[in-house]
This record gives C-alpha cells, structure tokens and sequence, in this order.
C-alpha cells in the first residue's frame, strides 16, 4: 500500500481515478483466480504483485484485451519457484464456503489437483461462475476449462470414493 502511495504521487489525478476504476473493475475476480489456484495468502500475494505491475505500467494495463488473465499470469510468475508452495486448502478462499466446517478429506483431495484442475473447479463449482467466466479469467479456451473440470470431478470422486452421477460428465 505505501508503494502505491508514492506512485499515486508521481501518477497524474486522471491516472489514479483510472486505475482505481480498474481495479474495482477487476480487482475480485483477480483475487478470487488467483485464491483458487494458491490458497488465501500467497493468491492475496500475487494479487498484490500483480496490481503493483498494473500500476507501473499504466496506463498500458488499462487497454489488455483480458486483463484478469493478464494479471493472472503476471501474479503467478511473482510468485517465486524456489518458495514452498502453501497448500491452497490452508486457508480457505473467501466467499468459497458460509461456514468453514469443511470436510479434511476434500481439503487433502484438492491439494492432489493440479494448480489449473483446482482452479477450474473451485472457479465453477465453488463461486458459481460460468465455464466462460472461468475461461476468460483463466485465459484459457472453456474446452480446457471443461476438461480440467472433468478430471478434477473423477480425481475428487475417486479419491472420496464416491460414484458419480449420471450428470456429471
């Protein structure tokens, strides 16, 4: 936050009222992408860096084609690869559940998903988005969504050992 502080400093009134319409534009659906795929702190962590990049490059960022799954981008690649990863199950993302009585099995069978399974999956089945929501965010095609939802679904029923019902496909 000082960071931005001083570069609102250096930024024109225009520029500030700009980015922060960006960012109430943008801002949750960034924070819940990147809460998805890396848990509570580190998404908050890359949600940071990400806007940080967003303001340095100003007004640039202002006219991405996707800025979500820009951002997206740029906040996993701050995130470095020498850290440990944070199980994203640590701390549950926001909105995902009202009560944070969630079953230990679910939390250990979504920490075996793929970073993209995982956020497929929590982006559709957990907040409700569409698949072309979470495709557009992700910046992927939703045939990849699709997919990556179809393999987290058999992954997490095979390891709750439950059978699927005919709806799921």
């Amino acid at each position: 936050m000082g960071r931005r502080a001083e570069a609102t400093v250096v930024g024109s009134g225009e520029d500030v009222d700009a980015f922060e319409r960006f960012v109430d534009q943008h801002g949750s659906r960034l924070r819940r992408v990147l809460g998805a795929s890396f848990g509570a702190t580190l998404g908050a962590e890359a949600c940071a860096a990400a806007l940080e990049w967003a303001w340095e490059t100003w007004p640039k960022a202002g006219e991405l084609a996707n800025p979500v799954g820009y951002l997206v981008k740029v906040g996993r690649s701050s995130l470095r690869l020498d850290r440990v990863k944070e199980s994203p199950s640590d701390e549950i993302p926001d909105g995902l559940v009202e009560s944070h009585h969630t079953d230990p099995d679910l939390v250990a069978a979504l920490d075996d998903l793929t970073e993209q399974q995982r956020s497929a999956v929590v982006l559709v089945h957990g907040f409700g988005w569409t698949l072309a929501e979470a495709a557009e965010a992700l910046d992927v095609e939703v045939s990849t969504v699709r997919n990556h939802i179809r393999r987290a679904l058999s992954k997490l029923h095979a390891a709750l050992e439950e059978v699927p019902d005919d709806g799921i496909r």
